[in-house]
């Protein structure tokens, strides 16, 4: 369903509850701060999206499968912290420039590093 009338909106979301759909509202901050008691229940999640073009606003902080595989093929499965050589099932796409330090989520600042290399790195 996309773009209700405003004045079907509580009808809209209270269909889709009941029939118990999945579902994302994109809209302005009216949209988002609607959650009567009796219509929608937990667990409902209210991200509010802002029109910053900034993706950290849309909290994208997981590489996609392809991106991971475009850098598995890069790095020809090696991990670059401990030098050895994994199946890409047993590496994770990482950050090279922390997500907390801004940085981004693009194919540029991803790396694969092994499961217990990417652990140890999360400690310090």
């Amino acid at each position: 369903m996309t773009n209700p009338p405003f004045s079907l909106f509580r009808e809209s979301v209270a269909q889709l509850v009941k029939y118990e759909k999945k579902f994302l509202i994109i809209g302005n901050m009216n949209a988002i701060t609607y959650r009567p008691k009796s219509v929608i229940r937990p667990p409902i999640w209210v991200y509010p999206y802002l029109l910053t073009g900034d993706e950290r606003s849309l909290s994208i902080r997981a590489f996609s499968p392809a991106m991971a595989q475009a850098t598995y093929e890069r790095q020809q499965g090696i991990c670059p912290h401990c030098g050895k050589c994994f199946e890409i099932g047993e590496m994770e796409a990482d950050h090279i420039t922390p997500w907390h330090a801004d940085g981004r989520t693009v194919a540029s600042n991803c790396q694969m590093l092994c499961r217990e290399c990417n652990r140890r790195k999360s400690g310090t």
